[in-house]
């Protein structure tokens, strides 16, 4: 592997809490069954055996069959125990994800995020806001009928023990202030706090978290809705105003397009070996490399996005599959345009392919935030 300049966020030790989150129950599953929406290229292992960036992660690629397993050069558990993904009988767009023994090294703590993965306007979200006793249900639906759809996705898993990463879970979504979940939430620099300001405008406050951000970087953020419910969450913008605490702006939309109340997590990230990100917010731009304090690549090469048409853009992260094991997985929120959604379409050795689209499903063009990781 290409050495890497990693930057590091400098771990403040915190106490670590008992407390669980109020999770619901788990489907049972059953049969049905369906070709898998195919991924552009398998190339061999490239750093077999090396460490990874993230605990767990899959690409759910069969929408419709009843029980499977995961490609392979897709997919990791850091426990080492089988994956799964079982879809419930006689459901519509309802899966349960397995990472067979990794709840047991986790710790106390962890997230979870979903990103779907297709050609239409479909999207998934993440029922809890964490792994439970190794398991995770997803929801996905169609944002043009407003119904459940049967749809591909991918899931990323992260401890406190991943690189560069804080992650918290607003689980409160009426109240206008409270401390995020301890469960589904770390911040290596103190307090997590979580504000409502109005119907569905969110912040989310990492007390201290900025003294251990470089300056001049500005570091990557997703976030996911969590819940049953339709609704998803957008990144509106993030900084650190006043020198000490990283704040997160959230707002979170129905698929009519409307502000409204909801749970939702996020993570947010620093640099490091295994992973490469960009903040694409320029939609209308033919090509363009994101602003350096935006933009992360392992291998120092360019990172480039091109405009293929409305709402369909093309991220390069130039030389990164040496850094990336296998194939990885990407993750993608929309950002900064209200009620649009953004998703992966294609996955290949050097970038990621991204659709944006609108509440009534139709291609729109939008900023992002994209992250492709191993």
């Amino acid at each position: 592997m290409r050495a890497t300049a990693s930057i590091r966020l400098l771990l403040v030790p915190a106490a670590l809490f008992a407390a669980g989150c109020n999770d619901s129950s788990l489907p049972q599953e059953p049969p049905t069954l369906e070709e898998a929406i195919p991924v552009q290229g398998s190339k061999e292992p490239a750093l077999a055996g090396a460490t990874r960036w993230a605990d767990g992660y899959l690409h759910a690629g069969s929408p419709t069959t009843a029980s499977y397993a995961p490609l392979p050069y897709l997919s990791y558990n850091r426990s080492g125990g089988a994956m799964k993904i079982r879809k419930p009988a006689g459901t519509t767009g309802r899966y349960v994800v397995t990472f067979s023994g990794l709840s047991a090294v986790l710790g106390t703590r962890n997230t979870v995020h979903v990103t779907e993965y297709g050609l239409n306007d479909t999207y998934c979200k993440p029922v809890n806001a964490r792994l439970v006793a190794d398991t995770l249900e997803v929801r996905c639906f169609r944002a043009s009928t407003r119904a459940p759809a049967n749809a591909a996705f991918t899931v990323v898993v992260l401890s406190p023990e991943a690189n560069n990463t804080a992650f918290a879970y607003a689980h409160q979504p009426t109240s206008t202030g409270y401390s995020a979940a301890a469960a589904a939430t770390y911040n290596p620099g103190g307090a997590t706090r979580v504000s409502r300001s109005s119907v569905g405008v969110y912040r989310v406050t990492f007390t201290n978290l900025a003294k251990a951000i470089p300056s001049g970087v500005s570091g990557h953020v997703q976030v996911n809705a969590v819940g049953t419910g339709k609704a998803h969450c957008t990144v509106e913008d993030w900084g650190t105003p006043d020198g000490a605490d990283l704040n997160v702006s959230v707002e979170c939309y129905s698929p009519a397009g409307a502000l409204v109340d909801s749970k939702f997590n996020l993570f947010y990230l620093l640099s490091s070996a295994h992973v490469a990100y960009a903040y694409a917010h320029e939609p209308s731009a033919p090509s363009y490399s994101p602003q350096p304090s935006l933009r992360w690549n392992p291998s120092g090469g360019a990172v480039t996005i091109t405009r293929t048409g409305v709402g369909d853009y093309t991220v390069v992260w130039e030389g990164v599959d040496a850094a990336i094991v296998d194939g990885g997985t990407v993750q993608v929120t929309a950002a900064s345009q209200a009620g649009t959604q953004c998703k992966a379409t294609s996955l290949f050795d050097s970038g990621v392919i991204v659709h944006c689209f609108g509440p009534n499903g139709m291609p729109r063009d939008a900023a992002y935030m994209v992250l492709l990781g191993s």
